[in-house]
């Protein structure tokens, strides 16, 4: 096309782009939806599981760089039903694993489960921050006011996965207040 249009001919590379963790815009540092290079292990584990569950394959993919076989069998874990939880730990695990080394991000990993995961009380609960805040705020309002999602669309995917407990009832995003 470009010789019959009187140009030289010019070589273009298309490839996919990772969209970043708010699940809607591509990842970019002026959004702020990124995982970054220097980010902790810990820090990208918990970023890699706060991805909508439709993006595993794509972060498993472009993020991790995982073998197309690898992933392929990720997707067929998900078509056969698994929790997309379970899928989503073994990406950030591998996503931590390329910049911090396998000790590192197995370590952070079973630290996010642990503490995130777990149901059960006591030692589970150990660096959630904990703050008393005025009740009667609409659910998304009170996330965002207590810094615990950087965003309302980021605090309702958090109240949709059902991962909000307040004084141990399951917060979601119909509820009127907190």
């Amino acid at each position: 096309l470009q010789s019959k249009l009187g140009q030289s001919p010019q070589g273009i590379v298309l490839l996919p782009y990772l969209i970043g963790l708010d699940g809607k815009q591509k990842m970019s540092k002026s959004v702020g939806n990124t995982i970054n290079l220097r980010d902790s292990a810990s820090e990208m584990i918990g970023k890699a599981m706060s991805i909508p569950d439709e993006l595993i394959l794509n972060y498993a993919e472009l993020a991790a760089w995982l073998p197309t076989d690898e992933v392929r069998l990720l997707h067929r874990r998900l078509e056969g039903g698994e929790n997309p939880r379970d899928a989503k730990i073994d990406v950030a695990r591998a996503i931590a694993e390329r910049y911090h080394g396998s000790a590192r991000a197995r370590i952070a990993s079973e630290n996010f489960v642990r503490r995130f995961s777990a149901r059960g009380r006591g030692d589970t609960g150990r660096g959630i921050p904990s703050r008393r805040v005025s009740s009667g705020l609409p659910p998304v309002e009170f996330l965002v006011a207590l810094k615990a999602a950087s965003s309302k669309s980021a605090a309702r995917r958090l109240l949709r996965g059902r991962a909000v407990e307040v004084d141990g009832r399951v917060i979601g995003v119909g509820d009127r207040s907190v």
